[in-house]
């Protein structure tokens, strides 16, 4: 909805209804009250006012006995029917402190004023001697300083990359960002994304200005040549004498964890698809029916398992071949079992198996047998 004055529109507002002040001056006015609909469709009504001649002061902000925020703003006119010669100037008074004097019948400023209750009074002073006022008091509240945050990623880039620049701030009127390399950009004052491509490792800096105090927040992208190895982000081990990823590092969850190792330097918390949190759900039957939970070696002797393919496949489903089976992961221990009896009842095998149940495929290692795999994991 919206209202216009003598054809110009001086106030708009959304939705079905609108409750304002508007200043006029002493004469004869065309107002209308229009509303605009989704569908493009307006209506409208005029209404014509009289504003008559007469002293006063008229204050359309602040309200009376309202809360405000500092800094404070002041809109108000003024008139007097006493002088010919009309009104020279306005000022404010703050707690009987004049701060703020301007010629004229018309004021439009902003007061800073401290935390609490205040005592204001908007006055005006003619050409004649005379003078005439309005007192507004207001409890004002002091805005929360600016803090800003910002964090970078990826931290390190190789040249011709880029990373994301993150930056979050509260009760800030503008925010910025400078590089050290002489970029410079500006985001809405809550913050934003920001991509950057540098060509040299750059701080950049995020400064959030507010009306109660200013905050910045620095992080550094650092630029690796790609033929250095500091590039390096990841190191792939392979995992030779046929061990599963779960039996060699199921339990390197709580080996970062415990040493700290498992949160980037991006904050975010990296965690692997280990056995950890599954010690007590996962198991798997021999063919007597025997159900075999996870558990942790308690020596690097162990008897061997097959490696070769058709056994691996079985693993996967210890009954059923076919190419659409369902994935239950139940053969390892009955692959295991039926190796270890292969091996035992044809002599075929070197050495001599303790293990015929398949029970050593359940076992785990952990740091305490691998401290060197999991340190550099």
């Amino acid at each position: 909805m919206g209202v216009y004055v003598d054809n110009t529109l001086t106030y708009v507002v959304n939705g079905t209804s609108l409750d304002t002040n508007l200043a006029f001056n002493p004469g004869t006015y065309n107002t209308v009250v229009e509303e605009w609909d989704y569908c493009g469709g307006a209506t409208f009504t005029s209404i014509g006012i009289n504003v008559a001649s007469q002293t006063g002061v008229f204050v359309a902000s602040p309200v009376k006995n309202s809360t405000v925020t500092s800094p404070v703003t002041y809109t108000a006119t003024a008139s007097t029917i006493s002088c010919s010669k009309g009104v020279a100037s306005m000022g404010i008074y703050v707690n009987n402190l004049l701060v703020y004097v301007t010629s004229g019948s018309a004021l439009n400023t902003q007061v800073n004023l401290s935390a609490g209750p205040q005592s204001t009074v908007v006055e005006e002073w003619d050409y004649c001697g005379g003078a005439s006022y309005t007192a507004i008091n207001v409890t004002a509240q002091v805005p929360a300083p600016a803090t800003i945050s910002m964090t970078a990623d990826p931290l390190s880039i190789t040249p011709g990359s880029s990373s994301l620049l993150n930056v979050s701030a509260t009760n800030a009127t503008q925010v910025t960002i400078t590089g050290s390399d002489g970029s410079k950009y500006n985001l809405q004052p809550d913050g934003g994304s920001q991509t950057v491509t540098p060509t040299a490792t750059t701080t950049y800096t995020a400064e959030a200005i507010g009306s109660n105090g200013n905050a910045s927040a620095n992080t550094t992208v650092d630029v690796i040549a790609s033929n250095s190895l500091n590039s390096i982000n990841h190191v792939v081990f392979m995992l030779q004498e046929n061990h599963t990823f779960d039996d060699y590092f199921g339990m390197l969850n709580p080996y970062r964890a415990a040493n700290g190792w498992n949160v980037g330097d991006d904050g975010k918390v990296y965690d692997v698809d280990g056995i950890d949190d599954k010690l007590n759900t996962i198991s798997n039957p021999d063919d007597q029916g025997t159900s075999y939970p996870l558990f942790k070696f308690t020596s690097t002797c162990v008897d061997g398992l097959s490696s070769a393919w058709l056994e691996s496949y079985g693993d996967v489903n210890r009954w059923d071949f076919a190419s659409t089976r369902s994935i239950l992961m139940d053969g390892f221990v009955h692959i295991a079992e039926g190796y270890a009896n292969s091996c035992a009842n044809s002599g075929t095998c070197s050495g001599n198996f303790t293990d015929l149940t398949g029970e050593r495929a359940m076992g785990y290692y952990d740091q305490n047998f691998l401290n060197y795999y999991y340190y550099m994991a």
